[in-house]
């Protein structure tokens, strides 16, 4: 053989078939080259790719025994890059993958419908994103120990909103709840539930209240404040009191239409008996706006009907109006 053929070969390489207890089957020209290959792995699985030195580097996929599978980067054989895994049971991720784990941005849908978009840190959620729940709730903020915990919003399935502090996916710490019919309660709460007095109450506290009910969302999703279906029961006796602290000058305004509209019989298992104290302003029209709950009840449904009762309110008219009138109802409802 001449010289020049010899030195072709050692250029380029010998093409060699190699197999091994792993199932794996290569063809290369140089040991150091990316190609394709299948390992067949010892549980049964089965993985195909680019390899280089014996394991998975570049765009590959594996159809693991237990039913997941995962395509996208692999690097010395472990999931490394953008990839879609997908359970065999428990919906996907589709995102960054290092070290063979959910790590950097990415997606993680679940079989129940909750879904999380954002950043992970060792295959749990870490750092900013947003879980969107079963119910349609969906939450944002900072994420710790996979749930957000620290300042977040939750706009919930009922169009009621949560901005503030949380613990565990709930409302936890200072915030402002607003409800979507109008109003909102802006003060303490623990554990999902109003707890304190509203922000600039001047006095009465809402200590350990609850608002009553519980949207669960799925995986620790629960609204404190209900679903918002049903009918809002209306009050058989409303009262009002006025400011007791209104210093000398226009008296307090008289409300010359004051009931609600909504009828509790239809709603499942309405509560008997509640108290809210809510406070607004009354424009020179008396028209009501700026309505914020003081002390809510320990009921939602309750606050939603307190809400609206204000709304529907109109107080003779004045030439400047009023500003921070304070409005208690009571709830008694009979069969």
């Amino acid at each position: 053989m001449s010289s020049a053929i010899l030195s072709k070969l050692q250029r380029v390489g010998l093409a060699l078939l190699l197999g091994s207890n792993l199932g794996i089957a290569l063809l290369f020209a140089n040991p150091h080259s990316a190609m394709a290959g299948v390992i067949t792995l010892p549980d049964g699985g089965r993985c195909e790719g680019e390899l280089s030195e014996g394991k998975l580097s570049g765009p590959g996929s594996c159809q693991y025994a237990n039913g997941d599978r995962y395509e996208g980067q692999f690097l010395n054989g472990k999931p490394h890059g953008q990839g879609i895994y997908t359970f065999k049971e428990e919906g996907r991720y589709q995102g960054e993958f290092a070290d063979g784990e959910f790590n950097g941005q990415g997606v993680r849908e679940f079989a129940n419908g909750k879904r999380y978009e954002g950043s992970f840190t060792n295959g749990s959620p870490s750092g900013r994103g947003a879980f969107t729940f079963s119910n349609g709730t969906r939450c944002e903020g900072d994420i710790k120990e996979g749930k957000v915990n620290g300042k977040g919003v939750c706009q919930y399935a009922n169009k009621n909103r949560y901005e503030g502090e949380l613990l565990n996916n709930v409302p936890h710490g200072q915030g402002i709840y607003t409800f979507a019919e109008g109003g909102r309660y802006e003060g303490q709460f623990r554990e999902g539930q109003f707890h304190g007095a509203s922000s600039g109450s001047p006095g009465g506290s809402a200590s350990n209240s609850s608002p009553g009910g519980g949207g669960n969302g799925g995986g620790g999703s629960s609204e404190p404040f209900g679903s918002g279906s049903g009918s809002v029961p209306k009050p058989t006796n409303p009262a009002r009191e006025g400011s007791p602290s209104r210093p000398k000058g226009p008296p307090p305004a008289t409300c010359i239409s004051c009931g609600g509209s909504e009828d509790p019989s239809s709603a499942s298992t309405p509560p008997r008996e509640g108290r809210v104290e809510l406070i607004c302003d009354i424009d020179p029209n008396g028209k009501t706006f700026n309505i914020k709950i003081l002390t809510p009840s320990q009921h939602d449904e309750f606050n939603r009907a307190a809400i609206k009762i204000v709304q529907e309110r109109k107080y003779t008219p004045s030439k400047s109006g009023i500003q921070g009138e304070r409005i208690v109802i009571i709830f008694r409802l009979t069969d």
